[in-house]
């Protein structure tokens, strides 16, 4: 007896299965989110326009936001400032005069060598 409950268990149990895995497809499309979006869509298509519409004119009328424009006060130079600048040329000068003379250098220092 138990047995044949057994076997009627499985049997009912394997055509549940079967129904599951045949309809399970179905299931799937009808609960798929893309799918009922689509749909809603598609039924209330002049409420969707409809509120989209409402909504750009709401945006329009909002004011835009304003940028706070900042003034500042001029500032003094500090003598720091102008040292550096004085520096700074003072290098610009000094490696512009090594460029042209490294050559004539070069040469100079080759021929020293050469008598040693």
């Amino acid at each position: 007896m138990a047995e044949e409950l057994k076997a009627e268990l499985l049997g009912t149990l394997s055509s549940a299965r079967a129904h599951l895995s045949a309809e399970g497809g179905a299931l799937k499309t009808v609960l798929s989110p893309k799918r009922m979006l689509r749909d809603s869509i598609d039924r209330n298509r002049s409420t969707l326009l409809g509120s989209c519409a409402l909504g750009g004119m709401l945006l329009a009328w909002l004011p835009g936001r304003r940028k706070e424009k900042v003034v500042r006060p001029p500032s003094k130079r500090s003598p720091d400032v102008e040292k550096a600048g004085r520096a700074a040329i003072v290098l610009a000068v000094l490696k512009f005069a090594t460029d042209l003379t490294r050559p004539i250098l070069l040469e100079w220092v080759q021929k020293r060598a050469g008598r040693r």
